[in-house]
């Protein structure tokens, strides 16, 4: 999608001073933002990743809503922890120093040393970066239901506690995800409290329902 034309199209100001701003920003480090509307593919309704190595913030999105938005603050957050200062954030160093990925934790061949150091640092960068995705909505008052979006936060929040748990990654997006999401507090879990004894038990049941499927 040409970033350009969707700029010069665009009425909603504070999407327009938000996604102008992003640029200049991401331009800095020659690092680019990547829209793309085909979602057949991936099968979600929102998606995005950044890579620090191909140097860019690529986000999948559907242009009827706003939800690419929340994607965006997400991974520019990312972006941030690892242009901070010279090495990055605390967590954004801490999360490079770790020799294994998300995949090889389902592998299932990681020790359990291996897999508390994964989750400690796992939880830490993305609570960090949720927090700073949620100040830059409020920053640029963008058309997000910011309830919504914390709600997410929670759920995707626990998803990483549970991954580094029982060492599998679930995909709730399915018949009774409203629920869970209505179930999740409108604030940012206290970051200490992300546990797997504390994942609520609804939540939890979808959780290894899923995992046995």
């Amino acid at each position: 999608m040409n970033i350009d034309l969707m700029l010069s199209e665009m009425r909603d100001q504070n999407v327009k001073k938000f996604l102008q701003y992003i640029l200049k920003e991401l331009d800095l480090k020659d690092t680019k933002l990547c829209l793309d509307a085909n979602l057949s593919r991936i099968g979600a309704r929102t998606s995005g990743y950044y890579s620090s190595f191909d140097q860019e913030i690529r986000c999948f999105i559907d242009i009827s809503t706003n939800d690419y938005l929340g994607t965006i603050c997400h991974e520019y957050s990312h972006f941030k922890q690892r242009h901070t200062g010279k090495l990055g954030t605390k967590e954004w160093q801490r999360f490079e120093s770790l020799d294994i990925t998300m995949e090889d934790i389902q592998i299932k061949r990681i020790s359990k040393e291996k897999l508390k150091e994964f989750g400690s640092a796992i939880i830490a960068l993305e609570w960090d970066a949720e927090k700073r995705a949620i100040q830059l909505i409020k920053k640029f008052k963008l058309p997000i239901l910011l309830n919504e979006y914390v709600q997410e936060a929670n759920v995707t929040l626990w998803r990483y506690v549970f991954l580094y748990n029982r060492q599998i990654w679930v995909h709730l997006k399915n018949k009774d995800y409203d629920q869970v999401l209505m179930s999740m507090p409108v604030k940012l879990i206290n970051k200490n409290n992300l546990i797997l004894d504390k994942i609520p038990p609804l939540l939890m049941s979808q959780f290894e329902e899923l995992r046995i499927k």
